[in-house]
């Protein structure tokens, strides 16, 4: 990335060089560089190692001869690794829009050039435009030099366990470099460049590997600091005068997971509402169904203030989970006026309905007030009870024990603990299931305990009009 001028502006560029082909070669060698070879051992066992040098194998020519001491008849020592770039070809299968540029918006933290420390406020923002990068397919030779069997066998041993059959490569440590990661793969091994020997020639052994690398050429970036942006997200993050006084009014504040801004929740003049069956009560923040004034707040009024009521289609949603923002466990149903100003009759959509995911109850019973016998009918096999109560050993419920808010199940002969409420409450699982006795539906959740799944009390931000 060329950045010497274009934070300033976006001058025409003459001349540019990254060096890429350079650095990709450079990592590669580096994959070979801790390779090692035993040229014996020491009175207690331990292997004498020396390090194979790997070396680019083409070498400026003045490099070569000075290296060379000079001379024509000095030799290479041996062993040696020499690897090179021994093919280009442009990957014309991973051609995507050349044409492409993809904007990326950088916020970075308050910077004290003074203590060399980063504080909590939001520092300078930028736009990056990065344009499409090229892709290529570079074929690498490695060639390991030895004199004996043994150097060699060492020598490869130690690659081929590496390949199997690639290596992931990091071009980069920019985070918005976006041909950072490439691949190494292993294609074809000549294992000896010798043939049949003949005569008293002794060449030098060398096995070559192959390799291959998809990799993409990155033309520059442009980087343009945004100082517009940095002042509307200033004014929006630190507001904390504008969410005291939400707070203090009865407003309320939330501040989802996925965001880093304080969200104020406004539902029409912040009422919540109250289900019961197929009723709807309107109350005000406080769960009363009248005003100061005395009078009883009104379905009708409401709805003119933000539409108009639609028989048959208008609706309300409701939010059955303890997240404002999910309105994936919403249910939803047609609602119509009553003689009641602050009733609505709501009819559910059964479709929007939780799936019972627990067996049915016959009833939800206190065990300290009725027991088989008392108030409840002889059990047969299958009877299930929620209670409302802890059960000890008693004459009433002999050699049992149960916690308030499990469900008991009598198996022909004795009772049993068919939900764990204190283990349920150590797991994030939701159940549904139906009360037999008025045919309602309940619902279980680790930081409420069992509660009717849609009647109860609503709050603001947890309800919808849907005119």
């Amino acid at each position: 990335m060329n950045n010497s001028e274009d934070i300033q502006g976006t001058e025409p560029l003459q001349y540019w060089f990254d060096g890429q082909f350079r650095r990709i070669s450079l990592q590669v060698a580096r994959i070979f560089s801790n390779i090692s070879y035993a040229i014996g051992s020491k009175k207690n066992g331990e292997y004498i190692l020396r390090r194979v040098p790997v070396r680019y194998a083409i070498t400026d020519r003045q490099v070569a001869h000075i290296l060379k001491n000079s001379s024509e008849n000095t030799m290479f020592t041996i062993p040696m690794m020499t690897i090179f770039l021994s093919n280009v070809s442009y990957a014309r299968n991973r051609v995507q829009e050349p044409f492409h540029v993809d904007k990326v918006q950088i916020y970075e933290r308050e910077y004290n050039e003074e203590t060399r420390e980063y504080g909590k406020d939001l520092g300078g923002t930028y736009t990056l435009e990065r344009i499409m990068p090229v892709p290529y397919d570079l074929t690498y030779q490695l060639d390991i030099w030895t004199s004996n069997q043994l150097q060699k066998d060492q020598i490869v041993e130690q690659i081929i366990v590496l390949f199997n059959p690639g290596i992931q490569l990091q071009n980069s440590t920019n985070v918005f470099d976006w041909t950072a990661l490439s691949e190494l793969n292993l294609q074809n091994i000549v294992w000896s460049s010798r043939g049949i020997s003949i005569g008293t020639s002794n060449e030098i052994e060398i096995t070559t590997f192959e390799f291959s690398l998809e990799t993409w050429i990155s033309p520059p970036s442009i980087l343009e600091k945004q100082k517009l942006i940095n002042t509307v997200i200033t004014n929006i993050s630190e507001d904390v005068e504008f969410l005291r006084e939400s707070k203090e009014s009865g407003l309320q504040v939330y501040t989802p997971e996925s965001d880093l801004i304080d969200r104020v929740i406004v539902t029409p003049n912040n009422h919540n509402i109250l289900v019961e069956g197929s009723k709807i009560f309107l109350l005000n923040s406080k769960g009363n169904t009248k005003n100061s004034k005395g009078e009883v707040f009104s379905w009708r009024e409401l709805i003119k203030m933000y539409g108009k009521f639609r028989p048959g289609i208008s609706a309300i949603a409701i939010n059955l989970s303890n997240n404002i923002e999910n309105w994936d466990e919403s249910v939803i149903g047609n609602i119509e006026f009553t003689d009641e100003e602050n009733v609505l009759i709501w009819s559910i959509d059964p479709l929007t309905l939780p799936t019972n995911n627990f067996l049915p109850v016959k009833a939800i019973i206190n065990p300290k007030k009725v027991w088989p016998g008392n108030g409840l009918q002889t059990p047969t096999a299958g009877h299930r009870y929620l209670i409302t109560e802890d059960i000890a050993p008693s004459q009433a419920w002999p050699n049992f024990t149960a916690n308030k808010n499990d469900i008991i199940e009598f198996d022909g002969t004795k009772w049993n603990i068919l939900f764990n409420s204190e283990y349920q409450k150590q797991q994030d699982k939701i159940y549904y299931l139906i009360n037999e006795y008025n045919n309602k539906q309940l619902r279980w959740d680790k930081l409420t305990g069992w509660n009717y799944a849609i009647e109860g009390v609503y709050h603001r931000g947890f309800w919808r009009i849907l005119l």
